[in-house]
């Protein structure tokens, strides 16, 4: 049997996957590190 041809993805796709699955890591990521210095903060004041 031959070998059918690959289809590539379309690169709009892969960037909907980034979106949907990268990016609400890296946000999320990033606000453990807002509120830990946030709270580090708070902790300092007089």
């Amino acid at each position: 049997m031959a070998k059918l041809p690959t289809i590539r993805t379309p690169l709009l796709q892969h960037w909907r996957r980034i979106r949907y699955q990268l990016l609400p890591v890296l946000v999320f990521g990033g606000m453990v590190v807002v509120t830990g210095w946030l709270w580090k903060r708070h902790q300092q004041l007089p």
